[in-house]
């Protein structure tokens, strides 16, 4: 009986998390003025985070129409880092980039930018990409929450 309801309570926190992004389903493991930290030491039972380490991301209104956009990427040594950010706007319901930067590093690939925006609803949009030379070995899209300017 015991064994029983530690199972159902095993799998009843399994299915409550809150999504954070619609394309991953993950919620970021902390969160820092504003922006989303995803860690890798907390996912070791999927295959995903082997050389990626840390994917961060943020949107921060900072008044009188202008954003302030954030996105990194850590991963192993001995990889590349590359961050691709897209500041997204909403409109006529679907996601539209307004803007994309892009960084490389060694292993830390961090962006960050400000753009001024007339009023509406936007996202950050992160690519995090492991490189080894010039191939791909790791991807994660992460999403900042929204704001309504």
């Amino acid at each position: 009986m015991k064994k029983s309801i530690i199972l159902l309570l095993v799998a009843a926190m399994g299915l409550s998390g809150m999504t954070a992004s619609a394309e991953t389903g993950e919620m970021p493991d902390r969160t820092v003025n504003g922006v989303d930290y995803y860690i890798a030491s907390t996912y070791s039972i999927e295959p995903r985070f082997t050389v990626l380490t840390e994917c961060s991301n943020g949107l921060t209104d900072m008044g009188n129409g202008k954003l302030k956009c954030v996105g990194g990427t850590i991963v192993r040594n001995g990889y590349t880092a590359v961050t691709i950010m897209e500041l997204q706007q909403l409109v006529n319901g679907e996601w539209s980039t307004i803007m994309t930067w892009s960084g490389q590093g060694g292993s830390n690939a961090s962006l960050e930018e400000y753009r001024y925006v007339d009023s509406g609803a936007y996202q950050v949009k992160v690519s995090h990409n492991a490189m080894s030379g010039s191939s791909s070995v790791e991807t994660f899209t992460s999403y900042s929450k929204t704001v309504i300017i």
